[in-house]
């Protein structure tokens, strides 16, 4: 993937940059896209992240005094703060990973001299349940699960931060991911693995919540991309939703997996009890593409690319 020419000529001026959660699905490749982009990238996390050409520490966000002393030591332009806990978490650890890390993160940043620019990876579920039949970035937010209100805490850390210290920040509400490597904790993933299930007749039936509800769904790597785009532009928007402005069904999707399968369309799916939730998400995306990005993987691709990596690491 090339990257855009502005964000080429911010790099190659010896941008620092530094990722937290480098180990995670989306993390690692957004280190990787700043490495091609030219920065110098120092990758954070509680585990150990294994990124070419990448300098790394492991440490916990939390931890003020180490924090701010990696901090000091590297010096960095731009963080894209990407660590944190996902919806499936308990109160308590959405709380501390995604309230106390970041307000942490902000202290240590607070104290350089420029103050850095920062990146907050944020959800689609701060908006909550809008009417809307796409979601943008002006929508008051109203967050329905204790995930999407640790994502609104975290912005209004930030938001605080950047009044107070006239930072540059942005918020980026990413949408669905998906992609190959997710894990059975997403969507995409989650129904990959029970396709599979069914292709090695471990099961009879796909197991599946409501088919009604749509999401937004984009490849980690546009993501990442697009996250890129946003560290290296210190005239992005403070808030910008990153998706692809394209709406699917989960009976869409499944049907797509299905035939990626090669398994008939009449395939039995099986209902896990999974209540729907938000039945429509789907980002306006007109501020991330004015900037100029673009997607550059679709949804059957990206499935295929999945699928195949579900193969290849599951054990028949």
């Amino acid at each position: 993937m090339s990257p855009d020419s502005r964000v080429t000529d911010l790099a190659d001026h010896g941008c620092r940059a530094i990722v937290t959660g480098a180990a995670g699905f989306l993390g690692r490749r957004v280190a990787a896209c700043l490495l091609q982009a030219g920065a110098r990238v120092l990758a954070l996390g509680r585990s150990p992240a294994s990124i070419d050409g990448a300098e790394h520490a492991r440490l916990e966000l939390r931890d003020h005094e180490t924090v701010g002393a990696t901090l000091t030591a590297f010096r960095p332009a731009v963080i894209v703060h990407a660590a944190g806990a996902q919806h499936h978490a308990s109160a308590t650890q959405l709380t501390a990973d995604n309230v106390a890390a970041t307000q942490s993160l902000l202290d240590a940043s607070r104290r350089l001299t420029p103050v850095p620019r920062i990146v907050l990876v944020s959800s689609a579920a701060i908006y909550g349940a809008p009417s809307s039949e796409v979601w943008h970035e002006d929508l008051p937010c109203a967050p329905e699960s204790a995930y999407g209100r640790s994502k609104a805490m975290a912005e209004g850390a930030l938001c605080a931060f950047s009044a107070e210290h006239g930072g540059s920040t942005t918020c980026a509400r990413v949408f669905n991911l998906c992609g190959p490597g997710q894990d059975a904790q997403h969507v995409c993933g989650a129904l990959t693995r029970r396709v599979l299930a069914v292709r090695r007749r471990k099961i009879k039936a796909v197991g599946t919540g409501p088919l009604h509800p749509i999401r937004d769904f984009i490849d980690v790597r546009d993501a990442a991309a697009a996250l890129t785009l946003l560290a290296l532009r210190a005239d992005a928007p403070a808030i910008v939703n990153v998706g692809t402005g394209v709406g699917t069904s989960i009976a869409s999707l499944i049907a797509r997996l299905l035939r990626i399968a090669g398994l008939p369309a009449d395939t039995p799916l099986e209902a896990t009890g999974h209540v729907a939730g938000v039945t429509r998400s789907v980002a306006d995306v007109r501020r991330l593409r004015a900037l100029g990005w673009q997607p550059r993987y679709d949804l059957d691709a990206t499935l295929a690319e999945q699928w195949q990596t579900a193969v290849a690491a599951t054990p028949a």
